[in-house]
């Protein structure tokens, strides 16, 4: 008999990657996967919507299929027996320890991976001294493009003062300016999270349909999915999603094409250890920085959530603490974290369930990098044998994370350090998951485009993105593709 504490890795891996996958063991104890396996429907838990199987037992005769538009916990006390099967789906699904599954027993898990990252739309690759290169073989964010390709149209004008990102399925109003209802420096942090709240059909144009409530200001994640990091002033993208914004294409009234103007976006999303400051995000460069509640800063107001079929799903930020109705802390818009977040794969490696990245488990080991490009390279030597890992990896599997990769780490309900532990809802704690943890700033291999002498870092203690000379030392955090 196999329980669920060996077979969990297996099982997990499979999260997002099909439509459907089933891992099955045989007689031999030998195990692989079975793609779109048909299995004998039954209804689970009486259509509940966030249904918990436990203390069953499931002989051949049962093949459970088990959807849920929550949250699916299987576990505890429940045994597989041979020629028994389940197929679970559900945004979030959590398989407790204790589960047993027997040879010739099969588990199926559908569309459970919850967010994947996109890419930054970086495709041109530059020297420490901000000349262009050839980006082949370079390890830098223009050369690898890691992340969800764009949907082309990347965005949709809907006619009705609204548009669509294809990415992620959010609706934006496509005239922040909004006729100068939030126009600089009108409004504070709480008078603009009402006034977009009480948005609706009629208003600055719109004709969808809206009412009271469906309209608010985005959380710091939703905000910086709207950026093109290929670009500045705008670091936004057009329509097509191929070249640069420009005014009606498809947005309009965009502040963020001239740099020392004010160029920055309020979030819904507060800074966790001040309790009158809000991250904001500059359309000029695409950067995340905190701003007083008082700042008056422009509003962008968005609708919607992460839909199903959208190829990037925004995960929620992480943020609990609420400061007002209609903030990030009491809507936690986006896409529920995975229960655990993260699994210790006990060979030197970090998976997050969350994004199926894999991450090197001890966060200072390949040490202080005494420059930028020296980071990308020695990064693409690490293997199997080096940082305590016996993962079987190989030279150039592992590489230096993009801006976005980076940040998706980041908790932001947390500061010193912004980051979450292994089960994703408390605070990072040294080995859970992750090990030597430095305070300072983190190499990532996204040029800043408006300056390409510079390229952006994260510090792991506030969740920040920041921009440093290539030539400074900084830390590295090397991450590699999920199965």
């Amino acid at each position: 008999m196999i329980t669920i504490r060996h077979a969990l890795l297996f099982f997990l891996i499979l999260l997002g990657f099909t439509p459907a996958m089933v891992y099955a063991i045989d007689e031999g104890g030998s195990s692989g996967f079975l793609e779109d396996q048909a299995i004998v429907a039954s209804v689970c838990a009486g259509g509940e919507t966030d249904p918990v199987i436990e203390q069953e037992v499931f002989t051949a005769a049962d093949n459970i299929e088990c959807f849920a538009t929550g949250s699916i916990t299987l576990g505890p006390s429940v045994i597989f027996e041979d020629g028994s099967g389940m197929l679970l789906g559900a945004p979030l699904i959590r398989v407790l320890g204790n589960a047993e599954f027997q040879s010739g027993s099969t588990l199926a898990i559908k569309n459970v991976l919850t967010a994947q990252v996109p890419k930054t739309g970086q495709i041109t690759c530059y020297d420490a001294s901000g000349l262009i290169v050839t980006c082949a073989g370079s390890g830098q964010d223009g050369d690898l493009r890691e992340g969800v390709a764009w949907p082309v149209p990347r965005f949709t004008v809907q006619g009705d003062g609204t548009v669509k990102d294809n990415l992620t399925g959010l609706v934006w109003m496509a005239n922040p300016e909004c006729l100068g209802r939030f126009a600089y420096p009108n409004t504070s942090w709480v008078d603009a999270i009402e006034a977009a709240n009480s948005m609706a059909d009629g208003e600055c144009g719109l004709s969808d349909g809206s009412a009271p409530g469906d309209w608010r200001i985005p959380n710091i994640r939703e905000l910086i999915s709207l950026f093109d990091y290929e670009f500045v002033s705008p670091a936004l993208p057009n329509i097509s999603g191929s070249v640069q914004w420009q005014d009606g294409d498809p947005f309009s009234g965009i502040h963020g094409t001239q740099q020392g103007l004010p160029n920055t976006y309020w979030s819904s999303t507060s800074y966790s250890d001040r309790s009158n400051l809000l991250w904001c995000a500059n359309v000029y460069d695409g950067n995340v920085i905190l701003c007083p509640d008082t700042a008056y800063e422009y509003v962008w107001m968005v609708r919607g959530g992460a839909s199903p079929d959208s190829p990037a799903r925004l995960p929620a930020t992480g943020q609990f603490h609420s400061l007002h109705t209609g903030d990030d802390g009491a809507l936690q818009k986006g896409v529920a974290w995975p229960e655990p977040r993260f699994r210790d794969n006990l060979d030197g490696t970090v998976t997050d369930w969350l994004t199926g990245l894999i991450w090197l488990k001890d966060a200072g080991c390949t040490g202080y990098f005494s420059s930028w490009s020296n980071a990308l390279i020695k990064v693409q030597s690490l293997a199997d044998g080096k940082c305590n890992l016996s993962d079987g990896s190989y030279a150039g599997e592992w590489r230096l994370p993009n801006l976005l990769e980076m940040l998706s780490l980041v908790h932001y309900g947390y500061d010193n350090p912004a980051l979450p532990d292994t089960a994703g809802t408390g605070q990072w704690q040294e080995g859970k998951p992750f090990s030597n943890v430095k305070s300072g700033s983190y190499w990532t291999a996204t040029t800043h485009s408006d300056d390409p002498e510079l390229a952006w870092a994260m510090v792991p203690r506030y969740g920040e993105p920041v921009r440093y000379p290539k030539t400074t030392s900084e830390y590295v955090w090397p991450v590699r593709d999920g199965p």
